[in-house]
């Protein structure tokens, strides 16, 4: 006879894997959430340099709404200041 019983170890090992599986998740989102985080303020500070204002004139200036053609020159201040 054995002093160990396998049927009370069961759940705990169930709990260990519930608590690992919870514990793996929320590194994962906390991962995710830094990632989301470091992009848009990569993009911020992008947009804020000269290569970032000359891709937006060269946007703004490729669109053609209504058959008007629009010309853009020297851009200044902070472009996304207003959201």
């Amino acid at each position: 006879m054995s002093t160990t019983d396998p049927t009370p170890s069961q759940p705990a090992g169930k709990r260990s894997l519930t608590r690992r599986l919870l514990k793996w998740t929320a590194i994962l989102l906390g991962v995710l959430l830094a990632l989301i985080i470091v992009l848009v303020l990569a993009a911020r500070y992008a947009a804020q340099s000269g290569f970032g204002r000359e891709f937006v004139e060269t946007r703004i200036e490729a669109a053609d709404p209504s058959g008007q053609e629009i010309e853009v020159e020297g851009l200044s201040g902070d472009l996304l200041g207003t959201f």
